[in-house]
């Protein structure tokens, strides 16, 4: 951790400790590793502090270690199942390109647990690793691909802008805006760059998942009781604007998805969001 880091990290001890040294709360929710790791280094800090009974409810409970009193949501991509969902409104793909990256420590872990179901999925198709490449790099690549393919959002482009970093929306612009085929993703904020959907992990259904949790706790029920709910919370959520753009029969969608921008009641089984 750079000296800078370390400096903040203690000023944010600092702060939190005083904040709440006369407010005792009866539980406390983390979402996200680098909040969980920060209440896991420093619980000693906050049990000082906090003198009753200490409560976490976690998104990242495999990272919970010997710790007590934790239960949680898990958030963890499940590709396979996300792929599968796409394969399904598109069964005759025969090519899968995935834009993946390594440039830091959250892309390099959805890499790594992408990668075994990447192999699982080449002996059925033509599986094609994007892997750390620019947007200019990413279309040369595409337009090599047969009619019959689908991209995935994994990771970012290596793309930088000047003077800053993009953000994941703008990332998933870059490769939206070259690319001839329907773009999937696994998160929500790829939508508003134009991809055409998927089976995506949303705050809001893990916010709700951890809310029933806590709620169980608040009525009396021990979190080490609980199990940790392992399979994350998903939507299907889809972009009218690309099903038009791509010519795809709402009809094929799983059941109960979304259709964000949908203008008029379509009598489908699904949502209009």
């Amino acid at each position: 951790m750079r000296f800078d880091q370390v400096r903040l990290q203690a000023a944010q001890v600092r702060l939190i400790s005083a904040k709440y040294r006369d407010y005792q709360p009866d539980i406390i929710l983390t979402s996200d590793n680098y909040a969980f790791d920060f209440m896991k280094e420093y619980r000693d800090v906050f049990s000082l502090v906090f003198l009753w009974y200490f409560l976490v409810i976690t998104t990242s409970p495999r990272c919970s270690g010997d710790m007590h009193n934790v239960t949680g949501v898990n958030e963890e991509i499940d590709y396979r199942d996300g792929i599968m969902m796409a394969l399904s409104v598109h069964p005759d793909i025969r090519t899968l390109a995935f834009v993946l990256s390594t440039d830091d420590v959250s892309n390099r872990r959805n890499y790594e647990t992408a990668k075994p179901v990447l192999q699982e999925l080449a002996g059925q198709y033509e599986v094609v690793e994007l892997l750390d490449m620019t947007q200019a790099e990413i279309a040369e690549r595409l337009k090599e691909l047969p009619p019959e393919s689908l991209v995935f959002m994994a990771g970012l482009t290596a793309d930088q802008a000047s003077g800053r970093h993009y953000s994941r929306i703008e990332h998933g612009q870059r490769v939206v805006s070259v690319s001839p085929f329907p773009v999937y993703s696994f998160w929500p904020f790829h939508l508003k760059s134009g991809a055409v959907g998927g089976r995506l992990i949303t705050g809001e259904e893990q916010g709700r998942a951890m809310a029933s949790i806590a709620l169980r706790i608040l009525d009396g029920e021990f979190p080490e009781d609980i199990p940790v709910m392992m399979t994350s919370p998903t939507k299907d959520i889809f972009n009218y604007d690309q099903l038009k753009r791509f010519q795809i029969d709402p009809e094929r969608l799983p059941p109960g998805a979304m259709i964000q921008g949908c203008r008029k009641p379509c009598g489908l089984n699904t949502a209009c969001g």
